[in-house]
């Protein structure tokens, strides 16, 4: 697996880098949004990117789309500010399924039926009586 970590090496970005090296992925550093997008331009790719929370999220999926770079990103970090974390869960490329709001399909499974109880199969046959 390549890994494109982008933004500065600290913290959970460092301990990242280290799990992901320790399990064989090769890993590309990138302080910044323009820097990885020179990694990416320069034909070296990444399967994913790690991307620091605090940086303009947004930004770096918008200019990934329109070079037609699409692949899985991942923001990471411990944000101070709320609003950080707001933007990095609205900074998701077109398509992309968010697991968070996705709605129920129930037609799809009947276990999560939004109907009254199954009362036409027996689940506990009542004793007969005589």
């Amino acid at each position: 697996m390549r890994l494109l970590i982008v933004g500065t090496l600290k913290g959970q970005l460092t301990t990242a880098t280290k799990i992901a090296m320790d399990n064989g992925a090769s890993v590309t550093h990138a302080e910044a949004i323009e820097q990885a997008m020179a990694v990416l331009r320069g034909g070296k790719g990444a399967d994913l990117l790690l991307v620091d929370v605090a940086l303009d999220i947004r930004e770096l999926v918008m200019r990934l789309e329109a070079e037609h770079n699409h692949g899985p990103s991942v923001s990471c970090g411990t944000p101070t500010d709320p609003r950080t974390t707001i933007r990095a869960r609205n900074a998701k490329p077109a398509g992309a399924d968010d697991a968070r709001t996705k709605e129920v399909r129930t037609a799809s499974s009947p276990g999560r039926s939004t109907k009254p109880a199954a009362t036409d199969i027996p689940q506990c046959p009542a004793p007969q009586t005589v």
